[in-house]
C-alpha cells in the first residue's frame, strides 16, 4: 500500500498549510540571477486554489486569509493585498468547485489560471490603496504569470489539478 497525507495523520489541510508556510518563506527568500532580482511565484496560493476547489469551508477560507497576512507582514509591504489576493483565489475556486466536476487537469489548470489573475487584480488594487499609489504592475504580472506556470508543478504535490475534476465528480 502506498502511503499518503492522510495515513500519515496529517490531512490535506495540515499539509497545504505546511506546504503554504513553505511557499511564504520561499517567496521572501532573496532571489537573484546575474545581478537581476527575480519575481517569485505565490507558492501559497496554490494551496488557497485546492483548499477552495476540492474541499471549501469557513477553517480553509480564515487560512487563505491568515496566509496572506502572513505573506503581507514579511514581505514588508502593506497588510492587505495578498491577503484578499488568496481569499479571491480560494472563492474563485470554490465558485469553480461544480464546473471542474469531471474535467481534465488542463481545465482545473485553466480555473487555476483566472483564479491567479483574479487574485493578483485584487492584490493591484488593495496595494494601490494600502500604499496611496498604483504599486508596479508588471511585476504583480510576472509574478502572476510565474505562479501560473509554476502552479502546475506545484499542485502535483497536493495531488495535482486532476484530482479536483476527479474529487469533484465523486461529490457530485
Amino acid at each position: 500500500m502506498r502511503p499518503t497525507v492522510k495515513a500519515a495523520g496529517v490531512g490535506v489541510f495540515g499539509f497545504g498549510l505546511v506546504l503554504a508556510i513553505i511557499g511564504i518563506l520561499l517567496f521572501v527568500a532573496p532571489s537573484r540571477i546575474g545581478g537581476i532580482d527575480v519575481a517569485m511565484p505565490w507558492l501559497a496560493a496554490v494551496t488557497a486554489y485546492m483548499w477552495g476547489a476540492l474541499r471549501p469551508g469557513i477553517a480553509q477560507s480564515i487560512a487563505a486569509f491568515a496566509l496572506g497576512l502572513a505573506q503581507d507582514y514579511i514581505s514588508g509591504g502593506p497588510l492587505g493585498p495578498f491577503a484578499l489576493g488568496f481569499v479571491v483565489i480560494y472563492g474563485v475556486a470554490a465558485l469553480q468547485r461544480d464546473a471542474l466536476a469531471g474535467q481534465t487537469a488542463a481545465a482545473a489548470w485553466l480555473g487555476f489560471a483566472l483564479a491567479v489573475i483574479a487574485g493578483a487584480i485584487a492584490a493591484w488594487i488593495v496595494g494601490w490603496v494600502g500604499l496611496g499609489r498604483p504599486p508596479g504592475f508588471m511585476a504583480l504580472a510576472s509574478q502572476a504569470v510565474l505562479t501560473i506556470v509554476v502552479g502546475a508543478l506545484a499542485a502535483r504535490l497536493l495531488g495535482g489539478f486532476g484530482s479536483v475534476g476527479v474529487a469533484n465528480a465523486e461529490r457530485a
